[in-house]
């Protein structure tokens, strides 16, 4: 356990210092919001599938372009400017169901642990242990 980054993130608590169980319950909150920087190919077949009309009424080489981009390598990244990504946009149009879809999938909420790079479950006693070392 990276006690340094637990205590920098319970630290940084509008009410700090409070007690471990608050600082823990609010530290594994899902509250950050980011973007991956990039999507597995099996999520992008997933939405394109859950959206099949949008994909059947593309252009034959269109579709085809689509295919290349999910058969090399296992993911695209999601990052703006990546040609995959903007070919994706550009293919299907920034407001259909496909990009709106893919959108939703490339965002997730994190835990202010884990936003802090933090693997795993923080407990209680990792907060207290914490708190102990650098408070």
């Amino acid at each position: 356990m990276n006690y340094k980054a637990v205590f920098d993130v319970v630290s940084a608590h509008p009410s700090y210092p409070i007690d471990d169980a608050t600082l823990t319950t609010w530290g594994n909150d899902k509250v950050v919001s980011v973007d991956k920087t990039e999507l597995p190919n099996e999520d992008i077949l997933a939405v394109i599938l859950a959206n099949r009309a949008e994909f059947t009424a593309l252009s034959a080489s269109d579709q085809q372009i689509v295919r290349d981009i999910l058969y090399v390598g296992n993911s695209v990244p999601t990052t703006a400017g990546e040609p995959a990504r903007d070919a994706l946009v550009s293919i299907f149009g920034g407001v259909s169901n496909t990009i709106q879809s893919l959108a939703a999938a490339i965002n997730q909420t994190l835990s202010r642990f884990e936003d802090a790079g933090i693997s795993g479950d923080v407990e209680i006693a990792d907060v207290t242990e914490a708190r102990r070392r650098y408070g």
